[in-house]
């Protein structure tokens, strides 16, 4: 009996020296300590306000570990393994379902790949609200005040909201709107950049003053097509100016000795070229200013014709209104919808009729048989009364 006692004890002392082994290391304080260090959370933190349902949750651990993540004490999740140069690595988690709104309380434990799990991190307590009111955002417009690859994007959005604009998924540019007395306020955004030709989205979100983003705005979708250029009359840009030719000078006659007679006819002809002459320079000032006058005014009717073209070109809307192409669209899709049900309904009566047309021969038929073997038997019935001498009541009773 005290052989096995001494076993029993021997065997209890292995499995505490057993026990102890597995446990957690004990400082010289004799305060226990974990193998790894806990991570780090940074935010969502008490500061933060947002109306978001899966905030993201931020912060730090030591390289070659996973996070999971635990939300109001439920496990909700775990990240990749995580490495960083530095040594300390930096996550970013996003719950995979809706938080309600209300307080919040997140923390973490790091794990790594021998399953070496580390203390409880920091909790962190947060609140969501009721998001933030989206803006509106209508059809882009094009005015006179921008161009056709530059549209105003106008909408609507609440007092004292940050705008955030996205075109293709890409944020293009912000700016704080105007208040209205009415609390929403309008506003018109022009593109930081020229957009390039084709189709394009747009859509936008608001922050408050305490930071908490709205969701997204409704999307617009548009098209930038380059307008098609007036024909005027024009030479690579430049204005047409008139052209004038010169008088030819006169070349100078060798002198030639002449008669007083002769010079005085001579004189006579010279005062008749004077007055030609001057009447010429009349005619040609007058042909300058002439000429002048009628650039001008050709002039302004090629800036009346572009002026009109360009009205011409610009839509009334801003943009190109694709709606009534797509309610005709509609009416006919709508028209051929109608009159494949009508098809369907009309087939399904030509089945239910041929089905009792078929029904009534076969009801017919089976009559027709019951009936048959009736009649038989009644006309053979009467033929063997015809045979018979006396009828069935009169026969003379069996002696």
């Amino acid at each position: 009996m005290a052989k096995y006692a001494k076993a029993l004890i021997y065997l209890f002392i292995f499995f505490i020296g057993l026990l102890f082994a597995g446990c957690r290391e004990v400082q010289a304080d004799g305060v226990s300590a974990p193998a790894m260090p806990a991570p780090t959370m940074i935010e969502p933190d008490e500061n933060t306000v947002t109306g978001k349902l899966k905030p993201l949750i931020k912060g730090l651990t030591i390289n070659g570990t996973f996070v999971r993540v635990y939300i109001d004490g439920v496990y909700n999740g775990k990240t990749d393994i995580l490495t960083h140069d530095s040594g300390t690595a930096n996550f970013a988690y996003q719950p995979f379902l809706n938080l309600s709104e209300g307080r919040h309380a997140a923390w973490a434990v790091a794990e790594d790949e021998a399953s070496g799990k580390s203390g409880i991190s920091n909790v962190l307590s947060f609140k969501i609200e009721k998001p933030m009111p989206a803006p509106t955002i209508f059809t882009p417009v094009i005015n006179s005040n921008t161009s056709y690859n530059r549209p105003f994007i106008a909408g609507l959005a609440k007092n004292d909201s940050l705008i955030k604009i996205f075109i293709d998924n890409k944020l293009d540019g912000q700016f704080t709107i105007t208040n209205h007395q009415s609390g929403a306020a309008n506003f018109a955004y022009s593109p930081y950049l020229p957009l390039t030709g084709g189709g394009h989205l747009v859509y936008a979100v608001a922050i408050d003053n305490r930071g908490k983003e709205s969701r997204w705005s409704n999307i617009v979708y548009f098209a930038v097509k380059q307008p098609v250029a007036p024909q005027v009359a024009r030479a690579e840009g430049r204005e047409a100016a008139p052209e004038i030719k010169e008088p030819e000078s006169e070349q100078e006659e060798p002198a030639v000795v002449i008669s007083p007679q002769e010079a005085a006819a001579k004189e006579i002809k010279v005062e008749e070229l004077e007055e030609e002459e001057t009447a010429r320079e009349t005619e040609v000032v007058s042909g300058e200013e002439k000429t002048e006058a009628e650039g001008k005014i050709a002039d302004e009717e090629i800036q009346k014709i572009i002026a009109e073209g360009i009205e011409k070109e610009k839509p009334k809307e801003g943009l190109i209104n694709e709606d009534k192409e797509k309610q005709s669209k509609l009416n006919l899709n709508l028209i051929i919808f109608i009159v494949f049900l009508l098809a369907v309904a009309g087939w399904i009566f030509w089945v239910n009729r041929e089905l009792i047309k078929e029904k009534r021969k076969q009801a017919e038929n089976e009559e027709d048989k019951t009936n048959k073997p009736i009649a038989d038997i009644e006309e053979k019935a009467k033929d063997e009364n015809k045979d018979n001498l006396f009828p069935p009541q009169e026969q003379p009773p069996l002696i």
